[in-house]
């Protein structure tokens, strides 16, 4: 079995290094059949001087990214260490590799690669050099390559004895059949020379001939370089270079902690002399967001800015952006009990809500007494211009009104809620009992009515009063001051939580009845008596009766398309209109009424307050009712 010998380059004979030397250049009379040039120290070259590149680009880029900029990264914090070390580790390796692969191909007076002579096989990469004799070649073939039919290379396949496999590459296919044609020669020369012992001829085709003549190689194996002669020699790589990424990673550590603090101090110093610079109490704040040495300072010169600008805007945004950015400042004391309440109830609106609420959000401020006063100015204010409306002839209701502002202004709760009550009156149905028996001996058609006057009938009329009065009263009483609501359904009647009025109404039968002028169909008159109550807490109570008398006649507006559809064309209104239509004259006398109660009727609260007059139904037909004798 063919065994490898290694040898080193410095230990052959003189003659042989510079044989060795020379038939590696080009053009050498010594030449081998195939080569290999080893291309790591250019391509190591290259890669490292790009990885340099790369490593000092994202050096400067995480370095120079928000230097000197207060806020975020102006000064980074441990984490970036990190990528300070990778990069500086990063260029370390690179100036490493790069001089490794200078020391390196420095250090072989020869072209380093794979070679094959006429009578051996040399890996010349290293000084140690490993040599392969062909009298172990086994098999020999060489292959033309393509890539999509096209020709690419060929390579030449060398096998040894133990399976050892050779590959060199010719990309030239001419080139490639041609040094074919000079191995195979040369091969032939050798077993001849050989055969007749020429020594001259052996000695041309063999650069290691003066080794054979001195030994062979075995005679130069562990053979000492420190006795080696003058001439060409070869040297490694020193062993530092080969622990080189140890030693990057090592370096990386220290001077990326060096640069991280250097990087730091330097951008924290740009970074405060920009906001000093600035002067404003904005750039302070961000300096001192992630600011290193000189944070006592910004806050002192970033409160100082500050108040100077917001003594000149005397915003209320402004004092609280103050006491965000510099609570505990000497003047923050000063600015939360003082100049923030002063701001605020500058800016606040010059009506009742704006005013309570600046002081439920700065209770019991400095100015918390001007406040009151500015709000009792309104309510003064309001009741001022209610008494210049105020009706002449209740003579208790300028008083009482006085009260509910003063209850109203005590409670901050404009609330004053409007209650009606309804009352049966078992009157509507006796009229339907005597009158329909009645009519019924007379041949006439009877109008049942207290199925008319259920609750469900009655309340869009209290609704509309409630509005008709709410109308008049906003004329004087902003809605923050008084606001006219109508009780919530289930509400007790002796809530006294906030005042009321109430209105009971009975609906009861006046004892007179309406008739169609056309059909003399009867309707059983109404009457309605009001009982109201003004209730203010801790207050004596305000009463009035009012009495709704029905008219002498009113008219219902119908059309005749509503009758055709039911099958009553030419018979007049319904009992529902005609019903509805004595409800609304009834509430609407109410309605009146009660704007009289509080409002002069020339007033412009009371003008508000009409819910409108007679009702005014579609255009169409429609029918007049007169009331008759009593029966």
């Amino acid at each position: 079995m063919s065994r490898d010998v290694i040898v080193h380059f410095n230990v052959l004979p003189h003659s042989t290094r510079e044989r060795l030397i020379a038939s590696t250049s080009p053009h050498s009379a010594d030449a081998p059949l195939f080569s290999d040039k080893d291309r790591t120290t250019q391509k190591g070259l290259a890669r490292w001087f790009v990885a340099g590149l790369l490593g000092l680009g994202h050096f400067c880029f995480i370095a120079l990214t928000a230097f000197g900029t207060p806020g975020a990264r102006g000064v980074e914090d441990v984490g970036s260490l990190i990528a300070y070390a990778l990069d500086i580790s990063l260029m370390v390796a690179a100036v490493l590799g790069i001089a490794y692969h200078r020391r390196r191909s420095a250090g072989l007076p020869f072209a380093p690669g794979r070679y094959l002579f006429p009578l051996e096989f040399v890996d010349l990469r290293e000084p140690k050099m490993r040599i392969r004799s062909l009298n172990g070649l086994i098999e020999f073939k060489g292959v033309h390559q393509h890539i999509n039919g096209t020709y690419s290379h060929t390579s030449f396949f060398f096998t040894f004895q133990g399976g050892v496999v050779e590959e060199f590459q010719v990309s030239d296919k001419h080139d490639a059949e041609r040094r074919l044609q000079v191995f195979q020669r040369v091969r032939k020369g050798v077993a001849g020379a050989l055969e007749r012992q020429d020594a001259n001829a052996l000695q041309q085709l063999d650069v290691f001939f003066d080794v054979r003549m001195k030994g062979g190689f075995q005679a130069f194996q562990g053979k000492s370089e420190d006795a080696l002669d003058t001439g060409p020699r070869a040297s490694g790589v020193p062993s530092r270079l080969g622990r080189r990424w140890l030693t990057s990673l090592t370096v990386g550590v220290v001077l990326g902690i060096t640069a991280l603090l250097l990087r730091n101090l330097a951008s924290d110093h740009t970074a405060f002399e920009a906001a000093r610079k600035d002067g404003s109490g904005a750039a302070f704040h961000q300096y001192v967001l992630t600011g290193w040495r000189y944070v006592d300072e910004a806050r002192r010169l970033g409160a100082e800015a500050e108040f100077t600008g917001c003594e000149k805007q005397g915003a209320e945004a402004c004092w609280l952006t103050y006491l965000k950015r510099w609570d505990g400042s000497p003047r923050s004391k000063e600015v939360r009990e003082e100049r923030l309440p002063r701001a605020a109830l500058a800016e606040a609106g010059d009506t009742v809500s704006a005013l309570r609420r600046f002081r439920t959000r700065y209770p019991a401020s400095v100015v918390d007494g001007e406040a009151k006063a500015r709000i009792h100015e309104l309510f003064v204010k309001s009741l001022a211009e209610f008494k210049d409306q105020a009706s002449t002839t209740h003579a208790g209701i300028v008083p009482f009104v006085g009260g509910l502002m003063a209850h109203l202004e005590a409670t901050d709760n404009p609330q004053v809620l409007l209650r009606f009550r309804q009352q049966s009156s078992p009157t509507l149905e006796k009229a339907d009992k005597l009158l329909g028996k009645a009519m019924r001996r007379q041949g006439r058609e009877m109008a049942m009515v207290s199925r008319h006057f259920e609750p469900q009938y009655t309340q869009p009329l209290e609704q509309a009063i409630t509005e008709a009065l709410s109308s008049a009263f906003v004329q004087i009483f902003p809605t923050d001051l008084l606001t006219l609501q109508a009780a919530p359904a289930g509400q007790p009647a002796a809530d006294t939580t906030v005042p009321v009025l109430e209105i009971v109404y009975t609906i009861g039968w006046s004892g007179n009845t309406y008739s169609s002028v056309e059909t003399r169909r009867v309707f059983v008159g109404i009457q309605f008596e009001f009982s109201a109550d003004m209730r203010v807490p801790d207050q004596k109570p305000l009463h009035f009766g009012l009495r709704v008398n029905p008219p002498d006649f009113f008219t219902v507006h119908f059309t005749s398309r509503q009758l055709e559809l039911v099958g009553l064309n030419g018979r007049g209104p319904s009992d529902d209109d005609v019903y509805r239509v004595m409800s609304l004259r009834a509430f609407d006398q109410l309605s009146d009424k009660l704007s009289q109660v509080f409002f002069r009727p020339t007033s412009k609260a009371f003008q508000a307050s009409t819910l409108g007059g007679s009702e005014e139904a579609p255009e169409g037909l429609h029918e007049a009712l007169s009331q008759p004798s009593p029966p």
